[in-house]
């Protein structure tokens, strides 16, 4: 299961640490990517995390709740593209 997990995180990993070497410091000044690094850091703190610990652990689900909710704001941020999507998206935020 672990694998899986981490062959998921492996493509988030790479185009990020991509976008590092091509933009350097600029690519910290932008809120999304910071928002993209924390994805891939919790991921992979969660992946060592049950390997060690249950899976019911409670720093396990504070890290996937976490991810939860960076996830969701993302995907509101992907919502905004759509325009019969982006009023309901801005009377949320």
């Amino acid at each position: 299961m672990n694998l899986v997990l981490c062959a998921g995180l492996l493509y988030p990993l790479t185009y990020e640490m991509y976008q590092i070497k091509r933009y350097g410091y600029k690519y910290l000044q932008d809120k999304n990517n910071i928002n993209d690094q924390l994805y891939v850091w919790c991921g992979i703190a969660n992946l060592i995390s049950v390997q060690f610990t249950e899976t019911q652990a409670f720093q396990n689900k504070v890290i996937l709740t976490i991810i939860l909710m960076q996830q969701i704001l993302k995907t509101f941020f992907y919502l905004r593209i759509f325009a019969t999507l982006s009023y309901i998206v801005t009377m949320i935020f």
